[in-house]
């Protein structure tokens, strides 16, 4: 269906350099955004004795990030309590501290999603 909309937007404009900047340059640019950040979000992966995996690590968590204004770089909570509404994020993640230590969790403090993603694809693990 992507396709067929291209083709139609491309026969309504007859401008190839239209449907390339409004329509397919968008695509490529958030599928390379949204791909650099689920790196961030889910570029630890351990497994328990069981050969389970362990959810506090596969789920990133950043608290104290300049940028994260609606609770979305609480990745744990999206993924296993997305009841919890992003103002009560806080507490949900007080309630959570000895079991992020336990499972040694993927958290991170005063850091972004994109220098994370960054980070782990340039291997620069002591930043």
């Amino acid at each position: 269906i992507y396709w067929t909309v291209a083709a139609a937007i491309l026969a309504a404009t007859r401008s190839a350099s239209f449907l390339f900047w409004f329509y397919i340059e968008p695509l490529l640019c958030m599928t390379f955004f949204l791909a650099l950040i689920n790196i961030g979000f889910h570029g630890f992966i351990e497994f328990d004795r069981d050969g389970k995996s362990i959810p506090m690590v596969n789920s990133t968590t950043i608290v104290d990030s300049e940028d994260d204004f609606f609770g979305e770089f609480d990745h744990m909570a999206h993924h296993y309590s997305s009841h919890v509404y992003y103002r009560d994020l806080p507490a949900l993640q007080e309630s959570k501290k000895q079991e992020f230590a336990r499972s040694r969790a993927s958290v991170f403090r005063n850091i972004s999603i994109i220098e994370l993603s960054l980070f782990i694809l340039l291997g620069l693990w002591d930043k």
